[in-house]
């Protein structure tokens, strides 16, 4: 993901779906896990607790 950001406070909407290429690694990475194809084609990010580091800078979050 490549996101344009500017000096200041910078804002990106994610909706917490794979891309193809995410998914593929994601399926190497826990070979037993079950990500199932929603209604919407799209495959989401399973319930758990997260991380996000940019720059250094690191802040969780946790999806229910």
């Amino acid at each position: 993901m490549t996101v344009e950001a500017e000096k200041g406070f910078n804002f990106e909407d994610y909706d917490l779906t794979f891309s193809k290429k995410g998914l593929k690694n994601y399926n190497k990475e826990f070979k037993n896990a079950m990500i199932e194809k929603k209604d919407n084609g799209k495959h989401y990010l399973p319930k758990g607790k997260y991380q996000v580091f940019i720059e250094g800078v690191s802040n969780e979050f946790e999806i229910k």
